[in-house]
């Protein structure tokens, strides 16, 4: 299993069922269909798992701001603008954590974690 990190709300978006789909400036096809643990601001919130991408452009983008929730503002923040096309990637939640689990990681831009790499609070790891 690998961790889709998110950027604050989304996870949350995410578990609350806002959020139906997530938006990425690359195409990620080997961890589409498989189970994702989702974290946010180092906290485990569930584990999702997302669909094949679709490729969308800003117009789509725009079109589909209730389902993915990312803002135009988070968009240029991100570097996005210097692409013409983005890809929407639906989300499904398996399960969401009754409560959220406190997790530790190496710091880095990174969208996808092996879970090799995490440990669980108290130092034990994801393996």
């Amino acid at each position: 299993m690998c961790i889709r990190d998110s950027v604050e709300p989304h996870g949350t978006l995410i578990v609350e069922g806002k959020k139906k789909a997530m938006v990425k400036s690359r195409r990620f096809l080997e961890y589409a269909n498989k189970p994702l643990l989702l974290i946010e601001s180092k906290r485990a919130l569930g584990i999702i798992e997302y669909g094949e991408p679709q490729e969308i452009d800003w117009k789509a983008f725009e079109k589909y701001r209730d389902v993915h929730r990312v803002t135009k503002e988070e968009a240029e923040r991100w570097g996005w603008t210097k692409y013409e096309t983005l890809w929407m990637y639906p989300i499904r939640v398996l399960k969401v954590f009754d409560r959220p689990i406190e997790v530790d990681y190496p710091a880095g831009p990174q969208v996808f974690v092996s879970i090799e790499k995490i440990k669980l609070k108290g130092g034990e790891t994801g393996a």
